[in-house]
């Protein structure tokens, strides 16, 4: 409700060096306030802040009447008297003056620029005090008050004075305290008379509204005094006690909800309200600070010093008087609370904590809290005993600037840090003396006081600088706009207002509107925003739930120049338009526009006064004003998209004050001051060329007998909800009932239907609407939500009633829908009201959402000069922010039903909210709370709610999730508990690898590791490492590789890990033998006493146990944290799984699952070059080779070869992509360059390096190997072909984002060709072969892809998989790559066998062209040379060699090697010449590509 924001301002009061803050109290329009010190009492206004005028008594009046101690001003501020010590009263008057304080004269000059600010412009009244008379008192002054217009003055003698305020004494009106009979409640107990001597009054607080006096006697009980006659005369007079209390210190009346606050001597408080009919004191709540964030609660805080609650009464700020500050709200829920914390900037700050405040006080409209704070001078020179003087006291009246939360309540921390430091509890900067609110609450003045600490405690002479040190300090506030206004059209935004500014939440209003609402009316502007709104059918939860951005809308200073603080502030349903009243007129504005409408007419907005609040409906402002000008009451409507002007409005009169203002889609509704109800119809017009409404009276109703005030009700709304309510409702878009908050009771008035079937035609022409007799939902209630829209997805969320309680939490009035199977039995119920708390104070409700949003406020310290802290140590204040808080409520209502047996309604709400992102955690922290409840109970169970809960979850897929989260997040002690309701976790465990959630059944696995030993937890981890390597879970993968390479040989022997058993003999018995479980489905699982095993990271020091290598069971592996092998020996656990890691390999492989097989090596490190040279003769020879093909093309998305039909001719052949073969030169020549030339172009590592154009080696003669262009790029000077390297995806979302890594992609597609003729072009049909072959490189794969497939094509070149490396480059149309592979054939002398699979792989690749994919021919035919050299390496092979299959080369070539193996290819050139070849021939063309098959 209220929050303090920026600084907390010290109002620097003119004090001489001996006086000392004591009171600080504001007129009863709190526009003035009066600060007293010992000797002097000074006036000040309020807004602006600013001195206006003061008195100062002399000398010798002090010592003879004694230094001030109280203030008190007349009720309509002429006046104001003072109490003395001496037990005097003076009274002073105050004189007005014509003109004005503060005024600023500006020259004409054109050389100096003129520049007003808020004490310019705004007109400050010019006041004198001027002294009257004395009136002494017998008995000292012990309290003042007002009394209607008298003064009442408590004195020590028992005696409540009536004074006139011309001084004049009414003695016959004076109440003795022995003759006032107290008892219990006005009906049935006995009255009885005080005789103890020396009883008197020590404080009291006088309420029109009530009709009494609420009064704190001197032994510390409490009575609230009424009379029977409007005189108060003493033979009338009654009092009632309050009830089991006799630690009474201080008492505050709330008028506006009939409550009695009671500071209490331990640091407590208690809050009474007034029963109506006994009229005895019931107890309504206690004001207490929580054990949980304060340890020592509020008994180390001292008695409560002050109390004083707002001007809206919306919010109670307490002080106690060892120092501290708090707010609370209307019914005890934790606003703000200044105890234990960082307060300051230096290290003294704990022990000389700024905030001592003495008194404190509210401005007008609650937006500023003044405080006379004390803080002890920092000695010049502790040393010196001469500085004495320098340890007075420092003055200083402290502003805090407070925002307005939009409800009423927000339990919020002013500090960082709750908890208390030994130093804060004895110490605290908040010792309130004395406090008030300024007008609307904007504003909280204390009079706060520290003792002073001695600057040399060693000398006794210097204990007189110990005395406290006092200052005035501003506390200023933000606060809701619904404490004013509560309109419900505002609930779903985080709406705040402060004196000048608006604060709105963005964060929903970004989605929250559709299309839709334009011709729902629901939204003035920006109709075409894509945004869900409430109540609209649109799919998908909101995306900016989290959204903490707050939008600061400053009011124009033309419009606050005169008519500030601001009292009502409204925004529309959509987020986008806001409208602000203040004294006087009101402006509105246009978010999206940033333009401020006012007043053109000056006159207009003089004349009109907003008085019960202002609203939005579609695009027009609602507001109930008092017009001056004809002095009546009326309800305007101004449309936003015209000027603020009379003429474009619509008004009607009323017929007395209205007070509230509500809309209901086309209903206004309002509440006047004559306690009655009025509903009036609006509809729109267009006809005109500006938009208006018509305003049409439907009826009245009177709220005169459940209304004791008309100030007493604080919300009324019209609602669709029903407390007989079925799924079929018919009824769901119109009015059904009206529902009131009766200061905090809730009263709903259901829509009495029998009468209108019933009524007569004329009743039914005007919609009147009969309403049944109320019925009471609620008590404490402090806000209230009922959403207006419809939603049939989620109807028990949307049809339901949501209350903010205080300090009870919240409720929620629900609906429980019959089944439509089952017969509907009268005696069920309808409806049901539970209760939950919540970690925040609820300012809105997203209720399709399922979320509470809040607000919470924060501080932050800034760092000054040491030598500014050390001579101005008020500075040491923290400064406040505010930030929005979420919470979700709906595991909440799932537990309460679930604790009624309601489980089928709980089934239903949570089956509508499946689709939330958060619903998991919704089930987890039902279980999690339900589980820390019942399993730390002190008291035996007997229905435990666990196992209802369990089932609950088991009827969702995230059971498994649910289960496994939650215990990972709960004490290993809560294990057993846990466990033996939801199951075995070995059982959990396999439902988890059966239905495929591996990263569930990991976490699982790490709660096994704790439970079970470690010979079947390493099964457990063996099996979930085949399945995650099954579902291609690599990251999985990686990190259970990891699990399993951590196991010690140690771990063998240990014992079963189990948790240390509960101190909780309910729950589980402490017995010896351990408990095991029963359940024969549970072998091995047992729970005993056993030390449960840690886990560490795995970078644990390395073990120099010795370890034998285990020869069988290679599955049998368990993981385990604690312990880690040595690096430098190879042990068993690295054997077998290296086993595992080359089985998976072998099944990649086998399959022609070449990418799984990168990612595979990519993220478990598997050395695939090594493996693949052993396994070269067997897993990585290629049987089918068209198979693989295809696999290749469907695993790295490759398109196919585009058809010959479709490919463009090209009109420049150089620039084509490809060069074919030239037909002029002889076949036997072009066969032998294809191999020397290719031979040389062979890199040391067996790879083509293409960075230079290569020559034919010796033996080549004249001819020239041209070097190869590319099929993607039309002219390519260079290309070279880079090793990649395949990597992981980074976790954190860092650039290496690419799985395969080439610093550039190779510009060749076919080989080094054969040198060419002139004569070659022109033929044409070479032409045409050129321009086909040209455009197969158009089609090209993702670059990815490519990347990775040239970084396995050399890893398998290196390995010396020729099968495989042939594969890849007839997928990549790479006659490079084609070409390397044939000289890696030629050289690396492969064995026989291997180079048949790849020629007969190659006749079935050219059938299988033929028969199924033509598109791919002209990319074989391209091949022909290559496969004739394979040929004739084929033949030139004197006998198959024998290889066995674990032979591996892992050599590579030197280029010396290289050298000698094209002199040994130059010397057979003779024979290679005179085999033929195969001449080019025309390609036959097919229409269409093939597919994959």
């Amino acid at each position: 409700m209220y929050f303090p924001v920026g600084w907390p301002k010290y109002l620097n009061v003119p004090t001489e060096r001996d006086e000392k803050l004591v009171e600080v109290n504001s007129n009863r329009e709190r526009q003035l306030f009066a600060v007293v010190t010992t000797q002097t009492v000074y006036i000040w206004h309020c807004n602006p802040c600013v001195l206006i005028t003061s008195y100062r008594r002399a000398d010798d009046a002090v010592v003879v009447l004694g230094t001030n101690k109280y203030v008190a001003w007349r009720p309509d501020s002429s006046s104001l008297v003072i109490a003395t010590t001496g037990g005097h009263l003076l009274f002073f008057k105050v004189n007005v003056d014509d003109t004005y304080l503060y005024s600023s004269k500006h020259t004409n000059s054109v050389h100096y620029r003129v520049e007003t600010t808020t004490a310019d412009t705004v007109p400050i009244p010019s006041l004198s005090l001027s002294y009257n008379y004395t009136v002494h008192i017998p008995g000292d002054v012990t309290r003042l008050c007002c009394l209607r217009d008298e003064l009442l003055v408590a004195t020590g003698s028992g005696l409540l004075k009536r004074f006139r305020w011309e001084g004049h004494a009414n003695e016959r009106s004076d109440i003795s305290i022995h003759s006032i009979p107290f008892s219990v409640d006005l009906q049935q107990s006995r009255e009885i008379l005080l005789e103890m001597p020396g009883l008197h009054f020590t404080h009291m607080e006088f309420s029109n509204l009530l009709g009494g006096l609420a009064v704190v006697l001197s032994d510390g009980r409490a009575a609230f005094i009424s009379s029977d006659s409007q005189r108060y005369e003493p033979n009338h007079v009654h009092a009632v006690w309050a009830p089991e209390i006799k630690d009474i210190t201080f008492v505050a009346i709330n008028h506006r909800y009939k409550l009695l606050a009671f500071g209490r001597k331990n640091g407590q408080g208690i809050v009474y309200t007034v029963d109506e009919i006994t009229g005895g004191m019931l107890l309504s709540h206690h004001i207490t600070l929580s054990t949980h964030d304060y340890p020592e609660g509020c008994q180390a805080l001292g008695p409560v010093a002050m109390m004083k609650w707002t001007p809206d009464g919306c919010a109670l700020a307490m002080s106690w008087k060892k120092g501290g500050l708090s707010m609370w709200s209307t019914f005890g829920a934790k606003l703000l609370c200044t105890v234990g914390g960082e307060y300051g900037m230096s290290p003294q700050c704990c022990t000389k904590n700024p905030f001592q405040v003495q008194a404190m006080d509210w401005s007008m409209e609650g937006y500023r809290l003044w405080m006379v704070n004390g803080i002890p001078r920092k000695p010049a020179c502790p040393e010196n005993d001469q500085m004495q003087e320098s340890n007075k006291p420092s003055t200083h009246l402290l502003q805090l600037m407070f925002v307005k939360s939009a409800l009423t309540t927000n339990p919020l921390n002013l500090l960082t840090d709750s908890r208390m430091s030994p130093q804060c509890c004895t110490k605290n900067p908040f010792q309130v003396q004395a406090m008030d609110w300024s007008m609307e609450g904007y504003r909280l003045w204390m009079v706060n006081g520290i003792p002073r600490k001695p600057a040399c405690p060693e000398n006794d002479q210097m204990q007189e600088s110990n005395k406290p040190s006092t200052h005035l300090l501003q506390l200023m506030f933000v606060k809701s706009a619904l404490t004013t206004n509560p309109c419900m059209s505002n609930h779903e935004h985080l709406f705040l207002q402060g004196e000048d500014k608006l604060y709105l939440n963005t964060g929903d209003t970004i989605l929250k509107t559709s299309n839709t609402d334009t011709a729902a009316g629901k939204s003035p502007v920006r109709h075409d925003a894509q945004i869900r709104s409430i109540g609209s059918q649109t799919e998908g939860p909101n995306k900016l739930i989290g959204n903490k951005q707050w939008q600061i809308v400053p009011v124009p200073f033309s419009y606050l120049t005169s008519n500030s603080p601001l009292k009502f502030a409204a925004v529309d349903r959509s987020g986008h338009c806001v409208c602000v009243a203040g004294k006087k007129g009101l402006a509105h504005c246009a978010l999206f526009t940033k333009r401020w409408k006012l007043f053109g007419n000056i006159s207009q907005e003089n004349d009109m006064t907003v008085t019960g609040g202002l609203t939005w409906w579609r695009d027009f402002i609602v507001l109930a004003c008092f017009n001056h000008y004809d002095e009546r009451e009326e309800i305007r409507m101004y449309p936003r998209i015209c000027n603020l002007d009379n003429a474009f409005a619509t008004s009607i009169k009323v017929p007395s004050q209205v007070l509230l203002l509500n809309v209901f889609r086309d209903l206004l509704i309002i509440f006047c001051a004559d306690y009655h109800i009025s509903l009036y119809q609006i509809h729109r017009q267009d006809t005109q060329p500006n938009p208006t409404a018509s305003i049409t009276r439907i009826q009245d109703l009177s709220l005169s007998n459940f209304v004791p005030h008309p100030t007493s009700l604080t919300c009324i709304t019209l609602t669709s909800l029903r407390s007989e309510i079925t799924k079929s409702n018919n009824h769901a878009r119109e009015a059904e009932s009206l529902i009131i908050n009766v200061a905090g009771r809730v009263l709903m008035l259901h829509r009495d239907r029998a009468k209108v079937i019933n009524s007569e035609p004329s009743m039914k022409k005007r919609n009147e609407m009969p309403f049944c007799a109320p019925i009471v939902l609620a008590s404490n209630v402090e806000n209230l939500w009922a959403v207006s829209g419809v939603c049939h997805k989620k109807p028990h969320l949307m049809e339901s009633l949501w209350l903010g309680c205080g300090a009870t939490g919240m409720k929620v009035w629900l609906p429980l829908y019959p089944d439509g199977d089952e017969k509907h039995h009268g005696f069920l119920s309808k409806r049901i009201m539970l209760s939950f708390h919540l970690k925040i104070y609820p300012l809105a409700i997203l209720f399709e959402d399922a979320v509470v949003l809040g607000a919470a406020n924060d501080t932050l310290n800034f760092d000054t000069l040491s030598h500014y802290l050390n001579s101005f140590q008020p500075t040491n204040v923290p400064f406040s922010t505010l930030e929005r808080t979420t919470q979700i409520y709906l595991h909440f209502i799932l537990r309460q039903l679930l604790r009624r047996n309601l489980g089928i309604h709980a089934l239903d709400i949570a089956r509508s909210c499946t689709s939330l992102p958060y619903f998991p955690h919704v089930l987890e922290l039902m279980l999690h709370e339900v589980l820390e409840e019942e399993a730390t109970a002190s008291e035996p169970i007997p229905d435990a709610m666990l196992p209802r809960v369990v089932a609950f979850i088991q009827e969702f897929p995230e059971y498994l999730q649910t289960v496994v989260h939650c215990s990972r997040k709960t004490e290993i002690a809560l294990w057993p508990y846990l466990f033996n309701t939801v199951g075995n976790p070995r059982d959990l465990f396999q439902e988890c690898l059966t239905t495929g959630v591996l990263q569930t059944a990991a976490s699982y696995l790490i709660i096994l590791q704790n439970l079970e030993t470690i010979k079947i937890s390493r099964q457990y981890a063996t099996q979930l490492f085949d399945a995650a390597l099954e579902h291609k879970e690599w990251r999985l993968c990686r990190d259970l590789q990891r699990f399993l390479r951590t196991i010690g040989p140690g771990d063998e022997e240990d014992e079963l890990r189990s948790p240390l058993p509960l101190a909780n003999p309910n729950v589980f018995p402490l017995t010896n033998p351990p408990l095991t479980p029963k359940d024969p489905g549970m072998p091995g699982f047992k729970f005993h006493k056993s030390i449960p095993r840690t886990r560490s990271v795995s970078g644990g020091g390395p073990k120099t146990q010795d370890k034998t290598p285990d020869t069988g069971g290679g599955a049998d592996k368990k993981p385990s944290f604690s312990k880690k092998i040595n690096n430098a020996e190879s042990t068993a656990e690295d054997y077998y799984i290296d086993l595992i890691l080359c089985r998976h390999a072998r099944k990649l492989l086998a399959g022609c699952r070449l990418r799984d097989l990168g990612m595979f090596c990519a993220y478990l490190d598997f050395k695939l070059g090594k493996w693949l040279t052993k396994e070269r003769m067997r897993a990585a020879k290629v049987d089918d080779m068209v198979h693989a093909l295809q696999c290749l093309h469907r695993d790295f998305k490759w398109p196919m070869p585009t058809s010959a039909s479709t490919i463009v001719p090209v009109s420049n052949p150089f620039k084509a992509a490809c060069l074919s073969r030239s037909t002029s030169t002889s076949s036997s020549q072009n066969s032998s360059l294809i191999i020397n030339g290719l031979a040389n172009d062979i890199s040391p590592s067996g790879r083509s390096s293409l960075s230079s154009p290569s020559t034919s080696g010796k033996g080549m003669g004249k001819s020239k190997l041209m070097r190869p262009q590319s099929l993607s790029e039309s002219v390519v000077s260079e290309a070279r072909t880079e090793e990649a390297i395949l990597q992981h995806m980074s976790y954190r979302g860092s650039d290496d984002t690419s799985t395969l890594g080439t610093g550039e992609e190779s510009a060749s597609t076919f080989g080094d060709v054969d040198n060419l003729d002139d004569n070659m072009w022109n033929s044409n049909q070479n032409l045409q072969e050129i321009e086909k072959l040209s455009l197969q490189m158009v089609n090209l794969g993702p670059p990815q892809s490519l990347k990775e497939l040239r970084h396995l094509f050399s890893i398998f070149l290196d390995a010396n998989c020729l099968e495989w490396a042939f594969v890849i480059g007839i997928l990549l149309r790479d006659l490079t790559a084609v070409s390397q592979v044939i000289n890696s054939a030629s050289i690396l002398d492969s064995p026989l066998d291997v180079l048949g699979r790849m020629r007969e792989g190659f006749s079935f690749l050219e059938l299988w062209a033929a028969t199924e994919c033509p598109s791919y021919k002209p990319v074989l035919d391209a091949i022909q040379p290559q496969a004739q050299a394979l040929s004739m390496i084929i033949e030139r092979q004197p006998s198959p060699p024998h290889t066995p299959a674990s032979t591996s080369s892992e050599t590579s070539l030197s280029p010396m090697e290289i050298k000698r193996h094209s002199a040994n290819l130059s010397e057979s050139e003779e024979e290679v010449n005179k085999t033929p070849t195969r001449e080019d021939v025309p390609l036959k063309t097919e229409a269409g590509s093939c597919a994959i098959s």
